[in-house]
């Protein structure tokens, strides 16, 4: 039976790997479905309960990570790197929860913390708005990171470790910087 949860997760996965296909042969929708399955996201968007606590999110991302890359190979996918793989991770994510993204209540079985902890998506767009006209303390570090799709997993890290402390820990608000295509 087709349930609600099925529809997030083939909403999530399309989004994801649309916004993460760009200079990518072969990252079709079905791709990042299957990659996205087999990194465990369709079991978080069935039962959200699974969303690990804030304080875990970190390593538990790091490892969806690294599912993801260690199985790309067998989609004929080659030279996916952390930062490829964290966009079609955090869209997915963004898809599934957006709706209560900066909730005091969250409607889910999760907390504010949990969500706060969910990295954002991070493209060229968001990193030269940042450098143009995000928090002056921070201006010139957005720079140094490169082409999300050429992050490994340190710089990866380091990137979304200055998004918190940019954010106060919220992570989904460094978003407000990101202009999109208008």
């Amino acid at each position: 039976m087709y349930k609600p949860s099925d529809h997030s997760f083939r909403f999530a996965a399309w989004a994801a790997g649309r916004a993460s296909a760009r200079g990518v042969s072969g990252l079709s929708g079905e791709t990042a479905t299957s990659l996205l399955k087999a990194a465990g996201l369709d079991a978080l968007a069935h039962d959200p309960s699974r969303l690990p606590p804030a304080a875990e999110f970190d390593r538990f991302h790091t490892e969806l990570r690294q599912k993801i890359i260690d199985q790309a190979p067998q989609y004929g996918l080659a030279g996916i790197t952390h930062g490829r793989a964290a966009k079609l991770i955090n869209i997915a994510l963004k898809a599934l929860f957006l709706q209560d993204f900066g909730a005091e209540t969250p409607a889910g079985p999760y907390s504010k913390a949990q969500l706060d902890a969910i990295h954002p998506p991070i493209d060229n767009v968001l990193l030269k708005e940042l450098t143009r006209t995000g928090p002056q303390t921070y201006r010139s570090l957005w720079s140094r990171f490169g082409p999300w799709t050429k992050l490994d997993s340190d710089s990866y890290e380091a990137l979304i470790e200055c998004v918190r402390t940019a954010t106060g820990g919220e992570l989904w608000r460094i978003e407000q910087y990101w202009q999109g295509y208008q």
